[in-house]
């Protein structure tokens, strides 16, 4: 076999592959085997007919046919072995000579990598620091959270502050626009409802009922799609009103809202003060992180194949589509129709971004394979006993120990330990954030219950419990949503050290070219 690599734009490759005399006719012997199992000529036992007397009565290009269809696939893995070429899409096949059997292959594959000179990118570090202001405010929004909600003890009509329960009716003219809301909920000045709407509640009392009519722009951003041009009637039933009662700031509060590692108001807000430190400093390692990625990514050479943006692209849809179903209860069809665009439109959409974050987690692949970065199993076995202590039940440490969370976890340390080292050349060792954290705050820290400072992380399938708001009920009766679906997570996601998409190439064999 001959191999002849021509090299095209975008990772793509064109094989050409000839083979030699004697391994054709190798291949048409074999073809004539098959064959004369599979045909009755006259005179002969089925099996027996000569190969001369086959491609007399069949057609020596019978034999031809066949023994091209043997050899195809053969010949592609084996050139893809020889050449060391990793395909991520199926082939395209063009045979230009039957006998013997010569064709060429155009595939996409496994981009190069070339990081040029990322051990020059430089970012500076964040100054991290914490304000009493700040403090102030973790401490008023944990009274708030548990202070109770009582109705007052004279009927009164609704202020700012209240929280009041409701019905809410949406027409478009005669026709109902929306399904009636029942008994959603609302704080006054902390939710978010139409401006409109928390106006036509000031003032009403218990009973009371109101119609409010709101014509929406039709390039009102904040409305939702199918809201905009139209004017739609809102007819609201006030059901009750509530006002809260701040409860004391003292001790007790205080043991009771760190869940008893504060025992003074002080220790309380030295608690507060170190998990908003932490915050801040998970937030200064996102923001470099995400700027040392993205110029890592400049100073590289890639050239994506087509088919793993295709594949980048496919996985952003589907991490949409997780997130409208958990987040929402809403499908991404009846997303896309509510913005009016197709999927096609939407997948356009993602294309640059994800095209980006393509880029960008291969290039960080070929990087840690540069830095040395690895983890292995005992590095797993040390997270774990660090996630449950060493005196955790042992049934959780069994349901930890299985593939699946071994996986994520080593994907998580992966990514955090090859995070660590593009911010440690970019900044020069300096780390993400001034000033670095003691070692002996830190080692004191990590044993709390409150998230790492690098790292973040909480046992896996612990639920995080919300710090500030309520989740108001009645998003469809015209509240301002909060960010765009596709984009909320954006900002706050940690920074993409592998891709969402699988391109790291298969170890099963390369996509055949047999059938063809």
């Amino acid at each position: 076999m001959n191999v002849v690599t021509e090299r095209l734009p975008e990772s793509q490759v064109v094989l050409d592959i000839t083979t030699d005399e004697q391994e054709f006719e190798k291949a048409l012997e074999r073809a004539y085997r098959k064959v004369v199992q599979q045909v009755r000529l006259p005179g002969f036992r089925p099996g027996k007919a000569p190969r001369r007397i086959v491609e007399q009565l069949l057609g020596r290009e019978i034999l031809i046919e066949q023994a091209d269809r043997d050899l195809l696939d053969p010949l592609y893995q084996q050139a893809l072995e020889r050449e060391d070429l990793r395909p991520v899409s199926d082939p395209d096949v063009e045979i230009y000579q039957a006998e013997p059997l010569a064709f060429k292959v155009t595939v996409q594959v496994y981009p190069t990598v070339e990081p040029g000179n990322y051990q020059g990118v430089r970012v500076e570090p964040r100054h991290v620091e914490v304000t009493d202001e700040q403090v102030d405010e973790a401490v008023a929004r944990l009274r708030s959270q548990q202070s109770p909600w009582e109705e007052p003890a004279e009927p009164r009509p609704a202020q700012e502050g209240d929280r009041v329960t409701l019905d809410v009716e949406v027409k478009e003219g005669d026709q109902e626009f929306r399904a009636p809301l029942k008994d959603g909920v609302f704080t006054l000045g902390q939710d978010t409802l139409l401006p409109a709407l928390r106006e036509a509640i000031l003032g009403m009392n218990v009973g009371d009922e109101r119609d409010v009519p709101i014509t929406f722009a039709e390039d009102d951003e904040q409305a939702e799609p199918d809201m905009r041009g139209k004017t739609l009637d809102y007819h609201l039933t006030l059901k009750k009103i509530e006002e809260q009662h701040l409860i004391d700031l003292d001790d007790e509060f205080a043991n009771k809202a760190s869940n008893g590692r504060a025992t003074t108001v002080e220790g309380l807000r030295d608690d507060l003060r170190r998990s908003l430190l932490e915050s801040e400093r998970q937030k200064a390692r996102n923001e470099v992180g995400g700027e040392v990625v993205n110029a890592l990514g400049e100073v590289a050479t890639v050239e994506l194949p087509a088919a793993l943006i295709e594949r980048q692209i496919d996985t952003e849809i589907e991490n949409l589509r997780t997130h409208l179903s958990q987040s929402h209860g809403q499908t991404l069809e009846a997303h896309l129709r509510l913005e009016n665009k197709t999927q096609e439109q939407l997948r356009e959409e993602l294309r640059a971004e994800a095209t980006r974050r393509l880029r960008n987690s291969l290039v960080l692949r070929e990087i840690a394979t540069r830095e040395g970065v690895s983890v292995g199993p005992q590095d797993v076995d040390a997270e774990i006993d660090r996630l449950l202590g060493p005196e955790a039940d042992p049934n959780l440490r069994q349901v930890y120990s299985g593939n699946y969370i071994r996986e994520l976890l080593e994907n998580e340390l992966f990514e955090r330990a090859l995070m660590d080292r593009v911010i440690a050349i970019a900044t020069e060792e300096r780390g993400a954030f001034e000033p670095p954290a003691e070692p002996e705050a830190e080692a004191a820290e990590s044993e709390e219950a409150a998230p790492a400072a690098e790292g973040g992380e909480t046992p896996i399938g612990e639920a995080a419990a919300a710090t500030e708001g309520e989740a108001a009920a009645g998003e469809d009766v015209g509240e301002r949503p909060v960010a765009a679906a596709e984009g909320e997570a954006a900002e706050a996601e940690p920074v993409e050290a592998a891709p969402a998409a699988d391109v790291e190439p298969d170890e099963a064999p390369a996509p055949g070219v047999t059938g063809l």
